[in-house]
C-alpha cells in the first residue's frame, strides 16, 4: 500500500512537472506572437498547403495593414478586399467573375486558393490559442515549439472542404530573434466524405519574411476594382 501510495504521488508530481513546463512554454511562445505582431503589421509570405506527401498548393504574397492583401498564384497576381477579389491578365486588372460569365479555367483554381487565403497572422494567432501540450526546443539560433490540436481547434484551422471530418491535429512553429518566422500544422482527417471514406492528412506551412519592412504598392486600376 505504501509503494502505491508513493507511486502515486510521483505521478501526480511528473505530471504537475509537466503541466507547469508547458504552461511556461506557452507562455514563452505567446511573447513570441506578441513581438512578432509588431513586425506582421507588413510581412512576406510563402504558403504550401496539400493532402499527406502529394503536391503542395503554393501561394505566395504580402500584407500590410490597411492595404489590400496581394496574393500569387499559379503565376497570376491577384489583389483581395473582402470579399473582392481581382486578377491581372496581360496588363489589365479584372475582378473575378462568377456565373454564366465565369473567368477561364486558368484563373478559376489559382482564384479559388486565394479567396479562401487566410491571411497568416490571423491564422497564426488562432494556432497558438488552440495549441495544448507545448513543448520548447532550443537550437543554436532559434527556438522551436511545437503542440498538439484538439478537434475544435483544429477544425478552426481546416479547409472548409474537410473542416467536418477534421479530428485533431499537431503543430510545430519556428522562432528567431523572439518572433515567429514559419509555422506549420497537420490536421488530422477522418470520416466520410460524400461517396467516400476519408482518412488522411493535411499539411500547411507558411514562411514569414521581411517582418516589418514589407510594403503592398496598389496599382491606381486595382483600388477603383476594389471600390
Amino acid at each position: 500500500m505504501a509503494r502505491l501510495t508513493f507511486l502515486a504521488a510521483m505521478s501526480g508530481l511528473i505530471l504537475a512537472s509537466h503541466l507547469e513546463a508547458a504552461k511556461e512554454n506557452g507562455d514563452d511562445l505567446k511573447a513570441a506572437l506578441d513581438k512578432s505582431a509588431r513586425g506582421l503589421r507588413g510581412y512576406a509570405f510563402r504558403v504550401e498547403e496539400g493532402p499527406g506527401a502529394g503536391a503542395a498548393q503554393i501561394v505566395a504574397g504580402k500584407f500590410q495593414k490597411g492595404r489590400p492583401l496581394f496574393a500569387q498564384a499559379g503565376g497570376i497576381d491577384f489583389f483581395k478586399k473582402g470579399d473582392i477579389l481581382v486578377y491581372c491578365q496581360g496588363e489589365q486588372w479584372m475582378r473575378t467573375r462568377r456565373g454564366r460569365e465565369s473567368d477561364p479555367l486558368r484563373i478559376l483554381a489559382a482564384s479559388a486558393a486565394v479567396s479562401r487565403l487566410r491571411p497568416p497572422h490571423e491564422e497564426l494567432t488562432a494556432l497558438v490559442k488552440g495549441l495544448d501540450e507545448i513543448k520548447k526546443i532550443e537550437e543554436k539560433d532559434r527556438v522551436v515549439y511545437t503542440g498538439t490540436l484538439g478537434e475544435e481547434a483544429a477544425r478552426k484551422l481546416a479547409p472548409s472542404e474537410v473542416r467536418n471530418i477534421t479530428r485533431g491535429g499537431t503543430a510545430r512553429l519556428w522562432t528567431e530573434g523572439g518572433g515567429i518566422v514559419k509555422y506549420r500544422f497537420t490536421l488530422q482527417v477522418k470520416g466520410r466524405q460524400g461517396n467516400a471514406e476519408v482518412d488522411g492528412t493535411r499539411t500547411k506551412t507558411v514562411q514569414l519574411s521581411g517582418l516589418s519592412k514589407t510594403k503592398v504598392e496598389v496599382p491606381a486600376a486595382v483600388s477603383k476594382l476594389l471600390e
